[in-house]
């Protein structure tokens, strides 16, 4: 049966707002009805800080949750609650219909945020919900079976459910890391921005190569470019009101978003023996064009040494471990050595860049086409792309 529209709203770091909305732009044609049939109905968006909301059928909410590689997770807005006093709000809260949502018994997660409201104690909000919600629910703090998100703003409440579980970077194959790894959906934003100007045709031609690959994680992004998430375990999936086509097997594998092995090949290298274990770990069946090689870029001086031809179309990504091997004393000089021995010896026709320090503070002769600021687990981190 068809559903009418309803909100959600897809949080990614604030950075990521503008990548986030043309992802969801080029997803949109390609996501299936509650009948198996492409979507048909006309995209709505609205773009807010952290995030956008849209106002879609859940089915089509719900599966973005596979597609989207650059959300942190996909809210259900429930409903909104206008209270300015205390005993506004439990009156409120009382009328709330939890038990249309959840099934009675089971366990229900709370995370409150509460700002510029009367009512902004967020200890005391939460032991209201304990006191009315108890009889019929477990309350808990871990393991829940529904999570549920309570902004209380300028005296409104807005209650939100979440329909993805962990955290969305949380998909990958690299489950063993090494230190300081790039989050997912950072890794899935920048193989865009190196991609923007690429068609689908092309993507074949491309050889990648991460000569300091840690555990794999931009691999695994590209493993997964343009294919659906490996995750099954999506809270979405425990609802009453999720559609029966999405607990089927032959939905997901008849899909209309792209398959996997969109590049040539993909290459991942590191000297570091943490990291080999690592990506061994992650890969130990390398699907379709994973490579995995022992080597120290430091000694690497041509293609050669990654056994690639001169007239391979490659683009290089690294992230460099920042303290480890480079130094504290001058770490834009020691950044800057590997950006030129990386230009001068790989010859890439694309270059992308972790950095803890801008572009503009780094020395490279080369075109310099795109830079971005963001965050990496609360430290802000530049990628820089350069091109021929």
């Amino acid at each position: 049966m068809k559903r009418n529209p309803e909100r959600f709203f897809i949080v990614a770091p604030i950075e990521l707002v503008d990548d986030l909305e043309n992802e969801i732009i080029e997803a949109w044609p390609f996501l299936l009805d509650e009948t198996g049939r492409p979507c048909l109905d006309r995209l709505i968006l609205e773009k807010f800080v952290g995030g956008i909301e849209i106002e879609c059928r859940p089915v089509f909410a719900f599966q973005m949750n596979r597609i989207l590689k650059i959300a942190s997770r996909i809210l259900w807005r429930k409903s909104k609650i206008k209270a300015r006093e205390i005993f506004q709000l439990e009156s409120q809260l009382k009328s709330t219909p939890w038990s249309e949502w959840i099934p009675a018994g089971k366990k229900i997660k709370f995370s409150i945020a509460a700002s510029e409201s009367k009512t902004n104690n967020e200890k005391k909000i939460h032991a209201m919900l304990n006191k009315l919600l108890s009889k019929k629910f477990q309350i808990v703090d871990e393991d829940e079976d529904f999570h549920f998100y309570l902004r209380h703003h300028q005296n409104e409440m807005t209650i939100s459910l979440d329909t993805s579980g962990d955290h969305l970077h949380k998909r990958s194959l690299s489950v063993h890391k090494t230190e300081a790894p790039i989050r997912e959906t950072l890794a899935a934003a920048a193989l865009r921005e190196m991609l923007t100007d690429i068609s689908s045709s092309e993507l074949k031609s491309i050889t990648w190569l991460d000569p300091m690959a840690g555990s794999g994680t931009h691999g695994a992004e590209l493993l997964d470019y343009n294919s659906l998430s490996p995750r099954t375990d999506f809270s979405f999936f425990s609802f009453t009101e999720v559609p029966k086509i999405l607990k089927s097997e032959s939905f997901w594998l008849n899909h209309l978003w792209a398959p996997k092995n969109n590049f040539k090949n993909i290459i991942l290298a590191d000297q570091n023996p943490k990291a080999l274990q690592a990506l061994r770990k992650n890969f130990t069946q390398p699907e379709g064009n994973i490579i995995i090689l022992e080597r120290d870029l430091f000694l690497m001086d041509s293609r050669a040494s990654y056994s690639l031809s001169q007239d391979e179309k490659l683009f290089v990504i690294i992230n460099p471990p920042y303290g480890e091997r480079l130094g504290l004393s001058d770490p834009r000089k020691e950044l800057s050595k590997i950006l030129e021995h990386c230009w001068q010896k790989l010859k890439p026709q694309r270059l992308g860049f972790w950095s803890p320090v801008s572009a503009g503070e780094l020395k490279l002769e080369a075109r310099l086409v795109k830079r971005k600021k963001i965050k990496n687990g609360g430290l802000p981190v530049y990628f820089s792309v350069w091109d021929l």
